[in-house]
C-alpha cells in the first residue's frame, strides 16, 4: 500500500482543514482590491457606451425638431407651411411650445424652449440606452445564479460523497485501499476547485450588481 492508514486520515483532516471557509476568506480578502479596479473600469466603458447609443438615439429625434424650426421660421414659406410646423411642434412637445404663442414661434423666439427641449431629448435617449445595459446586465445576472446553483449541487455531492469515504475508511482498521486513499485526494481537489468556482461567480455577481448601481 502506498499510504498508511495515518498517513490517509492525516491528509483528509489537513484537506477538510484548508478547504474550508478560511480559504475563501483569504481569497476574497486578496482579490478584493483587483475586483474593485475592473469593476470601475466596466462601470465606465458602460458608462461611455450608454451616452455614445444615447446621442446616436437621439439624433434623429433633434433633427426632426430643427427641421420644424427652422420651416416655422422660413418667412419664405408660406403661412401655411409654417403654421403646420408650429401646429406640430406644439402638438409634440407641448411642455415646451405648448405656452408659446404661434407669433413667438413663427418669430424664431424659442431659444430657451429650444435648449431645454434639446437637452430632455439627449437625457431621454441616454435613460433608454442605461436600461438596455441594465437589462443585459440582469440577464447576466440570473445566468450566473443559475451557473452558481449548479456549482452548489455538485458541491452538496462531492462533500457527502468525501464525507462517506472518510466515514468507511474510520469503520474499516484493516486492509485500508488505495483506491479509497486516492478518492478522498481526488473528491478534496473537487471541493476545492468547486468552491473557488462559486468564489468566482459570487465575484461576477457582485460586479455586475455593482455596475448597474452605477447606470
Amino acid at each position: 500500500a502506498f499510504f498508511s492508514w495515518g498517513t490517509v486520515l492525516s491528509v483528509g483532516i489537513t484537506l477538510l482543514t484548508v478547504y474550508g471557509k478560511e480559504i475563501g476568506e483569504w481569497i476574497k480578502n486578496v482579490t478584493k482590491s483587483t475586483n474593485a479596479v475592473d469593476s470601475l473600469k466596466e462601470s465606465q466603458k458602460q458608462l461611455n457606451d450608454i451616452n455614445q447609443q444615447g446621442a446616436k438615439n437621439a439624433v434623429e429625434e433633434t433633427v426632426k425638431l430643427k427641421s420644424l424650426l427652422a420651416i416655422a421660421k422660413d418667412t419664405s414659406l408660406s403661412y401655411k407651411e409654417r403654421m403646420i410646423a408650429v401646429k406640430e411642434l406644439q402638438d409634440t412637445y407641448p411642455a415646451y411650445f405648448g405656452n408659446l404663442k404661434e407669433e413667438e414661434i413663427l418669430a424664431g423666439n424659442t431659444t430657451k424652449a429650444e435648449n431645454a427641449l434639446t437637452e430632455a431629448i439627449l437625457s431621454r435617449a441616454k435613460a433608454n440606452a442605461a436600461v438596455g445595459k441594465i437589462t443585459e446586465n440582469q440577464a447576466k445576472i440570473i445566468d450566473f445564479e443559475l451557473e452558481k446553483l449548479d456549482l452548489q449541487k455538485q458541491l452538496t455531492q462531492a462533500t457527502a460523497d468525501y464525507e462517506a469515504v472518510v466515514k468507511r475508511m474510520q469503520k474499516v482498521q484493516t486492509g485500508k485501499s488505495d483506491v479509497d486513499a486516492f478518492k478522498v485526494l481526488s473528491l478534496a481537489d473537487t471541493i476545492q476547485s468547486l468552491k473557488k468556482d462559486i468564489i468566482n461567480i459570487d465575484k461576477d455577481i457582485l460586479a455586475q450588481e455593482k455596475i448597474n448601481n452605477t447606470l
